[in-house]
Formats: C-alpha cells, sequence, structure tokens
C-alpha cells in the first residue's frame, strides 16, 4: 500500500496600519483607508515552501496566493491545501496601490502528516452476497445471491466490515436486486 496526504492549511494575520518608519521617524504613518490613495493597501501574497532548520522558508515559484486587502488592521484569512508531506513555512507581504510591496513577515508554519490511503486488493471471501436494509437505530443484511471467491471489492465502500462488489458480477438468488450490494472481503 502507498500514501496519500493532503492538508487544508488556515492562514490568519492582520493587515498592517502603518507603513514602515523612515529615520529619523521611528513610527510611520497611518495606512490610509481611502481606497483610492495610492498609499493604501491592494493585496496580501501569502509564499510558503519548506522549511530549513532554523524555520526560514525555502519558497518555490508558483507557491503562493494572492488576497484583495483594502483595510487597514482587519484580520484576514486564507486557505490553502498543501499535498506533500513535511514542514511547510509560510510568509507574507503587503502591496499598496502603488505597487510597492513590504518586507516578508516573519514566518509560521504547519506539519502535514501522511495519510494512510485505504486497503487495496481487497477481494470477496465469503461467495454470500447482501442487501443492507437500514432499520431504526442499525442495518440488516439480507442474502440476495452469490458471487465468485476472490472477486475485486470495492475497498472505498463499506458497512459494518462488509464491502461493495460490483452487481454486475452477482448470481441472483431471485427478484430481489437493489443498486448496491456488499460481501465479506478481506
Amino acid at each position: 500500500m502507498g500514501s496519500a496526504s493532503a492538508a487544508d492549511i488556515t492562514l490568519n494575520w492582520t493587515n498592517a496600519t502603518r507603513n514602515v518608519a523612515v529615520p529619523p521617524a521611528t513610527e510611520g504613518t497611518l495606512i490610509p483607508t481611502d481606497t483610492t490613495h495610492p498609499d493604501s493597501l491592494a493585496s496580501t501574497t501569502i509564499y510558503w515552501g519548506s522549511c530549513l532548520a532554523d524555520d526560514t522558508p525555502v519558497l518555490a515559484p508558483g507557491l503562493e496566493v494572492t488576497v484583495p486587502t483594502t483595510v487597514p488592521g482587519q484580520a484576514e484569512t486564507v486557505q490553502v491545501i498543501i499535498t506533500t508531506p513535511g514542514r511547510w513555512c509560510f510568509v507574507g507581504i503587503h502591496t499598496n496601490k502603488a505597487g510597492i510591496s513590504s518586507d516578508y513577515s516573519n514566518p509560521t508554519f504547519r506539519f502535514v502528516a501522511n495519510v494512510p490511503a485505504p486497503p487495496a486488493n481487497l477481494t470477496v471471501q465469503n461467495t454470500t452476497v447482501y442487501y443492507v436494509i437500514q432499520r431504526n437505530n442499525r442495518f440488516s443484511l439480507l442474502p440476495v445471491g452469490t458471487i465468485a471467491l476472490n472477486t475485486a471489492c470495492i475497498s472505498t465502500e463499506y458497512v459494518n466490515g462488509y464491502h461493495a462488489v460490483d452487481r454486475d458480477l452477482v448470481v441472483w438468488s431471485g427478484n430481489t436486486k437493489p443498486q448496491v450490494v456488499v460481501a465479506q472481503c478481506g
């Protein structure tokens, strides 16, 4: 069996409220809330890549998302999907309407773990095929036919330890021919 992984990573930040201070000033000017002003916020771009041991990001081309950002001090959120396991670093920049970008933010990191793949290569271990009947707070299995031993089972579809099988391969024992049937597989 192989493995697959994916994680929805939610990143949160608060937009800057001030521009960078220009010496000798110790505090930058307020970012305008008038969205037509060239110094007003236009966007935030989040970049990501693998992390070095000291959490320094190694950014990869194309691993970025840009979010329209216009309100200074507003909380923002973006979600990205990571499909490769490992430790991932994220940084962001603000860009204003004039096209001037900030330095990178402090990095943050998230860990994406391996997720095991479902069981594979399951085959029929008992020839009886069942119709799953839903009852009040439980399931019942009604025998409806047979299937050859070692027939492939559908590993992602199961109930009560029984897996779905291809109904076209069933030898029916009566007129009941449901859309989904299950068998014991292993």
